[in-house]
């Protein structure tokens, strides 16, 4: 829309070491087991932004302040913690983020941005929540956390949303943001996978069959000494 929404500050290309004269380095992503983290005990405030966001609810400890946000046709606040809003409308996204940070309780605020319909509908949400959170003074927000039901083949538009987080933490490294792979965006594991990674630092993370793992890079610099000029 002739909007400017994020700067390119550096390029930062992996991996960062020297390689030796001659030498190219590649490396090609994969992903490592790790070991599972325990859910956090008790969070401030956690807002969940889906399509169905009551369903998921449910399965969150009574210590958890949750704040629902539902896709309409026109912003609204329904309550103290739950809203409406339009996933295309930038301003609905300040609207909300305006109203939690004149909310007490949101000085500690996590974002769970659950993936809707096509993925580039889940691309402009998280875009609109990011602009809105950028704008909105630390530190009031700390993590976006984007769930995404994980796909067979790798999916372009999550890899631009995972783009954007890592570009966000470069522009305000109080704001981090996170990916998280699931078999499925419905049940007491997925509330309990949410509450476990908002207290780790690793930046894309999926679970499957309950088996968790990070994204990782694995060097392949003999491949590419051995493979010629392109």
């Amino acid at each position: 829309d002739g909007q400017l929404l994020l700067k390119l500050h550096k390029l930062v290309v992996l991996p960062v070491h020297q390689p030796l004269r001659g030498e190219r380095i590649v490396a090609e992503p994969l992903w490592q087991h790790s070991p599972a983290i325990a859910a956090a005990n008790a969070l401030t405030t956690l807002t969940i932004l889906g399509e169905d966001t009551a369903s998921l609810a449910e399965h969150f400890s009574a210590d958890t302040t949750l704040i629902q946000v539902n896709f309409a046709q026109s912003y609204r606040k329904l309550h103290r913690n739950q809203f409406c809003l339009r996933p295309d409308a930038w301003d609905d996204y300040d609207s909300l983020c305006a109203s939690l940070h004149a909310n007490e309780d949101s000085d500690a605020a996590n974002f769970v941005v659950l993936q809707h319909g096509h993925s580039a509908d889940s691309l402009r949400i998280v875009t609109g929540l990011c602009r809105a959170l950028l704008k909105t003074p630390a530190p009031h927000f700390r993590r976006v956390v984007f769930v995404y039901k994980t796909p067979e083949n790798e999916d372009p538009y999550l890899q631009m949303i995972a783009g954007l987080l890592r570009a966000v933490r470069e522009i305000n490294p109080a704001l981090t943001g996170t990916m998280l792979g699931v078999d499925a965006l419905d049940g007491s594991n997925l509330s309990g996978y949410i509450t476990a990674e908002l207290s780790a630092t690793a930046k894309e993370v999926r679970y499957l069959d309950g088996v968790r793992s990070i994204r990782a890079w694995r060097e392949l610099s003999e491949l590419a000494k051995n493979s010629g000029p392109h």
